[in-house]
């Protein structure tokens, strides 16, 4: 059996972890009882991506989701810069 899953998903930067949890997790003509595992499934699809240190000081400010992939913006405070 084949089934086709549609759904949702939110990402997120918090405390240099981008976060992706599965927010809506969908099928059409389940079997009976199929429900519970589809939730299930949408749970082990959310997950966290610890970031290692990163240098400068940067922080991950936020993650968004673009036709190409994903959008990361850092940010720094006294980063010095030579010419």
């Amino acid at each position: 059996m084949q089934v086709t899953l549609s759904g949702i998903a939110a990402v997120r930067a918090v405390d240099n972890v981008i976060q992706l949890r599965v927010t809506e997790l969908a099928a059409e003509e389940l079997p009976e009882g199929a429900a519970s595992q589809i939730e299930r499934f949408a749970e082990q699809l959310s997950y966290d991506v610890q970031l290692p240190e990163l240098p400068y000081g940067l922080t991950v400010e936020s993650v968004r989701p673009t036709a190409s992939g994903i959008s990361v913006s850092f940010s720094a405070v006294d980063v010095p810069l030579s010419s």
